[in-house]
């Protein structure tokens, strides 16, 4: 079992340091049930300093992109352009959160810290078992949510009748210390990453 606080702070450092990085994924939100409610495919392409692409398309063929050449943002279709589109990139990655269910927001926010995302290591940290992820290894990191109220905000250890705990399983490859997977009660997504992009 690796030691957490290190790969957690080598997957930080990693993504922070990459010079190129891309991905293909998938993102399945459950139904509360156990079943598959939604399903999207996703596609990051990245080159640190002037580059950033995000696409998605839904199991209903719509698609929504972003595109960062370093200076402004434009997102399709227009219509969420109109919010989105500009010189910063925290607005349009957070314009496409509600359309990628969140998946806009976790490697742009492991790419570029400053723009936050969803924090995805914030929380209480502790190892579980190795398992297998499309032929690789990876290590878990189990990730305990704060605490939030039924409207989402964090409370931090108050009183609150109605309490949710977002308890994340996070997957990573040990060898490149790239995010595998990412799951937790509402959704699981999945990624292929590679740091070198011809």
């Amino acid at each position: 079992m690796a030691d957490v606080a290190a790969l957690v702070a080598r997957v930080l450092r990693t993504y922070r340091d990459a010079r190129t990085y891309e991905d293909e994924g998938t993102v399945v939100v459950r139904d509360g049930h156990g079943g598959a409610m939604l399903c999207l495919s996703l596609r990051t392409r990245f080159v640190r300093g002037g580059r950033l692409d995000l696409w998605t398309r839904a199991h209903d063929g719509t698609e929504v992109s972003l595109a960062w050449d370093g200076a402004r943002a434009t997102i399709l279709p227009v219509e969420l352009g109109r919010i989105g589109d500009g010189p910063e990139l925290a607005i349009a990655i957070a314009t496409l959160t509600g359309v990628t269910m969140g998946a806009s927001c976790t490697v742009p926010g492991l790419l570029y810290p400053a723009v936050g995302g969803r924090g995805l290591f914030q929380g209480a940290l502790r190892a579980g078992e190795p398992i297998e992820v499309d032929g690789a290894w990876c290590e878990v990191v189990h990730v305990r949510g704060l605490e939030s109220d039924a409207r989402g905000r964090a409370t931090r250890g108050s009183r609150l009748q109605s309490v949710a705990r977002l308890d994340t399983r996070v997957l990573v490859e040990p060898t490149t210390a790239t995010v595998r997977r990412i799951d937790d009660a509402r959704s699981v997504m999945t990624f292929v990453p590679s740091l070198r992009v011809e």
